[in-house]
């Protein structure tokens, strides 16, 4: 049975071979001749074109001859010589085309002379017309000379075409011909060998297939119970790692969303909304058992000038240790919570006394008032607490937060670093600083505010150096307030940008307005909060020079001493900058703050304005007349001129004229005063004698 099988196989392969070979010998053959027609094919059509491309040509070079010989134009001429270039090229290519057909290179050699005669002939009509003129032109054109060479050139073109495509066409059709017998053979050979091929398959796939049938259909069901077990570990695999990956992120979105709601990003510690649940939970308990619950509002003192001078990131780390030392504080069972910003609350259960809460609010205020290490820069940082008990002040704890707030608010107004606890009156003064703060914002649009001006004079000669502008608030109901009550809450607010603004300008022109009188004040000097000092006051300071024309250097600006004490290097740079514009600038209220030797040799400094707190126990206090001794003994050092603010007596006059002081302003030569008082007042020169006009001219001597 098998060698049965076996030659089955090698007579039906062999068979099947033959008519193979057969077939593909005869496609081979039917191959050739189309591609030799199809070439031919493509040859004649080539040789039609460039025919075609030739006559017209010639066609393109009559027109444009005759359109010269009619107009003179030569432009019509581009035609002509476009066929002189061309037409041998053409030729050329019409010989290659044609070669191996003798019949059609004899024609194309009887069309080429009558060409090139007919181009003569044009050259001749365009030479005749440069040469004789439009006349001898005309004559040629009514001749119709060159129409006998058109008729031939016609004729042959047409000749070689039409043969072209004769020999084309006999070609095609013997071709068509030959193929179409090959093709027959060909399915005839197929269709036999297809039988043959089919019997002989079928013979031998019969046996096969009843063989591997058996082994097919086993394998097939091994493989798709192998392939079900292994999709199904994987899916179940899959379902176990999806389900384990969604159990871990969803119990970490829950934690941090606990995080985020609980918890102060920046700090750890309980935000506003769990310092509302414990506050009202400790309200609850302490109405259960009778206690006392106080609740602190904490604000930090100028933390915004920090923030804005030595930059958010030290003012972050700031906050940091701030908060660790406000839970250093308390016990573990209040709470210490950052309501935002530079605010933060404290939650005390379990009071018995008035006094156990002000006991820790003065611990606070120890702690954070101790100074803070910033890598090696150490900061001074204070804050102002205001206080509220349950039961006395209220019985819920919104009103208890609110207390405590308004009771902060005027910690703020009694000096700072402080606390208060609240009243009921402080309510009504709480009121009374929101109108003010809103008649603030109706006073810069309305031009309530006016200057007054009060010099400094020149200790030595009694001269006036410079005056200082003094803002004051014209209210339409309260008449004339003193910059002390509303200069902290346009800082607070924001509105000493614009106020500071007009202060600068008003006073530079003034300075001018002086001038034009023959009044002749050196300079005039400009208190600035620490609040402007940022990139756009040297713009403030250009506009205000510029609208008024005064000299840059005839300005004074006069800025705190805590601010020149920031050490941050952009608020240097910026000084340093407004000192390149011949701008002074001085240190007001200097020895109230924290002043180092090493940044007043660094700060771009001209003069020290020594704090009247100071002069005003100068004759009376040893110590206070050694500071101010020893502050004009440094000054003097670094090449800086002294003022000393707030004189008011002749023997105050006389101390400092023992310590060399440079210069005094105060009541002792006069309150500040308008702007016309001043003209007044000085109409007869700057340089009249101010202290002699008191008395004391010997004292000063």
């Amino acid at each position: 049975m098998k060698l049965s099988l076996a030659f089955k196989t090698l007579a039906v392969s062999l068979l099947a071979l033959a008519l193979l070979i057969t077939i593909g010998v005869l496609a081979h053959r039917s191959i050739q001749g189309f591609i030799a027609a199809t070439h031919l094919s493509y040859r004649a059509a080539l040789a039609d074109d460039a025919l075609l491309e030739t006559f017209s040509t010639l066609q393109d070079a009559e027109t444009g001859q005759r359109g010269y010989l009619i107009t003179g134009d030569e432009r019509h001429l581009a035609p002509y010589e476009r066929a002189m270039r061309v037409i041998d090229g053409e030729f050329a290519e019409l010989q290659s085309l044609m070669a191996g057909n003798q019949q059609q290179l004899s024609r194309l050699e009887k069309l080429w002379p009558l060409v090139d005669a007919r181009l003569a002939s044009l050259k001749q009509g365009v030479q005749l017309r440069q040469q004789q003129g439009f006349e001898a032109a005309q004559k040629m054109v009514a001749e119709g000379s060159g129409k006998k060479h058109m008729e031939d050139i016609r004729r042959l073109v047409a000749e070689i075409g039409q043969a072209q495509h004769a020999v084309v066409n006999e070609r095609q059709s013997a071709v068509t011909a030959q193929s179409e017998a090959a093709l027959n053979t060909i399915l005839a050979m197929i269709i036999a060998g297809s039988v043959l091929l089919i019997a002989g398959v079928m013979l031998i796939s019969h046996e096969i297939q009843a063989r591997h049938k058996a082994e097919a259909a086993l394998k097939k069901a091994n493989a798709e119970l192998q392939l079900r077990v292994r999709e199904q570990d994987i899916n179940i695999i899959s379902t176990n790692t999806a389900l384990q990956s969604e159990i871990a992120e969803r119990n970490a979105a829950e934690a941090r969303a606990e995080v985020l709601a609980t918890r102060d990003a920046l700090t750890d510690l309980p935000n506003r909304r769990v310092l509302a649940t414990r506050l009202e939970q400790a309200i609850a308990a302490a109405a259960r058992h009778g206690d006392m619950l106080a609740f602190m509002f904490i604000d930090l003192d100028r933390f915004k000038v920090i923030n804005d001078s030595l930059g958010h990131f030290v003012g972050d780390r700031l906050l940091k240790q701030i908060s660790a030392r406000l839970a250093g504080t308390v016990r573990e069972s209040d709470t210490v919570a950052r309501l935002g910003g530079d605010e933060f609350a404290v939650v005390l259960e379990g009071v018995k006394r008035v006094e156990d809460a002000i006991f820790v609010v003065q611990k606070i205020l120890a702690s954070l008032a101790r100074p803070h290490d910033m890598d090696g820069m150490s900061l001074n940082a204070t804050c102002s607490i205001g206080l509220s008990f349950y039961p006395h002040d209220c019985q819920d704890a919104e009103t208890l937060m609110r207390n405590a707030d308004t009771a902060m608010y005027h910690a703020k107004e009694d000096g700072r670093n402080c606390y208060r606890m609240f009243s009921v009156d402080m309510n009504e003064r709480m009121v009374e600083r929101l109108n003010l703060e809103n008649d603030l914002r109706r006073a810069i649009e309305n031009d309530e505010f006016v200057l007054h001006y009060q010099p400094q004079v020149r200790i030595s000669d009694g001269t006036i150096s410079a005056v200082e502008a003094l803002i004051r608030w014209q209210h339409p109901q309260h008449g004339l307030i003193s910059p002390t009550r509303f200069i902290p809450i346009a800082e607070e607010s924001g509105l000493i940008i614009p106020i500071g603004r007009w202060v600068l300008r008003g006073a530079c022109e003034q300075l001018r307005a002086w001038e034009i009188l023959g009044i002749a004040v050196p300079r005039v000097a400009v208190n600035v909060s620490a609040v402007q000092v940022k990139p756009g006051l040297i713009k403030d300071i250009t506009e205000a020079v510029n609208a008024s024309g005064i000299a840059a250097n005839r300005i004074e600006l006069e800025i705190t001493e805590s601010l020149m004490m920031s050490q941050a290097e952009d608020t240097t740079a910026l000084l340093k900058e407004i000192g390149t514009l011949g701008i002074s600038l001085t240190i007001d209220d200097f020895g109230t703050g924290y002043s180092s030797l090493s940044m007043l040799k660094r700060l771009p400094v001209d003069s020290l304005k020594i704090d009247q707190s100071f002069i005003r126990h100068i004759v009376s206090d040893a110590e206070d007349a050694a500071i101010v001794n020893a502050i004009i003994a440094m000054a003097h050092t670094f090449d800086l001129r002294v003022v000393a603010e707030g004189v008011e007596t002749e023997a105050q006059l006389a101390k400092l004229v023992s310590m060399n002081c440079d210069e005094m302003q105060g009541y002792l030569v006069t309150q500040p005063v308008s702007a016309e008082e001043f003209a007044r007042r000085y109409s007869s020169g700057a340089t009249e004698d101010s202290l002699g006009m008191l008395g004391i001219k010997s004292t000063a001597a």
